[in-house]
């Protein structure tokens, strides 16, 4: 048997194997329920956390300007940017809140480079979703969500509906594509599990080598979706 003959008969034994086992995880699709049911919150917040991120939790949008004006104050933030969703209706209340802040700014465009780096101190990104088991946000970038918001700036706050945090990998691609109703996959999705770190440096670890410092994460329970 050839090398390539050999190679391919072991990934067809690992695909049967693998729906195998698929057919005995039970289904949670349905649910998408890691996020409503206490465990999935507890286990998302608990790998963030052991990523160095920082987590808030909320109830409802109402609460979110007041707590944005106490990160704010605390952190002496003086600039920050965001953009609107690339799911609008989900977020509505919160971007009207958003709206009222004077020191976010809504990203219009004529923001450049620089001003990423040098001039905002935080940048502002709403999640696609979540996945509970990795402490992974999910970003879709797009037209109306910049990938410099979570990338540049040394602190990226980002807000999560609670209605969209999944078990696992899967169980969010499986509702993704299914959402999608057969549209093709986007160019871009960003996974995002703590803050941007590097050991390469005599295998110290250090924080915001290559992108935000920190990563502060406002879950939002009463967002409909």
């Amino acid at each position: 048997m050839s090398s390539k003959a050999n190679i391919l008969g072991r990934l067809k034994s690992a695909t049967i194997e693998s729906s195998k086992n698929s057919e005995l995880t039970p289904n949670l699709t349905s649910e998408l329920s890691a996020c409503s049911s206490t465990f999935g919150l507890e286990q998302f917040q608990q790998q963030l956390e052991l990523s160095h991120a920082e987590v808030i939790n909320l109830d409802n949008p109402n609460q979110i300007e007041a707590k944005l004006k106490s990160l704010i104050k605390d952190n002496a933030w003086k600039h920050g940017v965001w953009s609107s969703s690339t799911n609008p209706s989900r977020f509505l209340d919160v971007e009207r809140q958003l709206s009222k802040s004077e020191i976010l700014r809504q990203v219009d465009g004529s923001e450049s480079k620089a001003d990423y780096f040098h001039h905002f101190d935080f940048g502002l990104s709403f999640s696609e979703a979540a996945i509970a088991e990795t402490g992974t946000i999910v970003l879709h970038p797009g037209t109306n969500e910049s990938r410099s918001l979570s990338l540049i700036p040394p602190v990226h706050v980002v807000i999560v509906c609670l209605k969209q945090l999944h078990h696992n990998f899967e169980q969010f691609m499986l509702d993704f594509e299914q959402q999608g109703q057969g549209r093709p996959m986007p160019s871009n999705l960003i996974l995002v599990s703590g803050p941007s770190k590097t050991a390469d440096i005599q295998q110290t670890l250090a924080y915001g080598a290559h992108g935000p410092q920190r990563l502060i994460v406002i879950t939002i329970a009463a967002l409909e979706d």
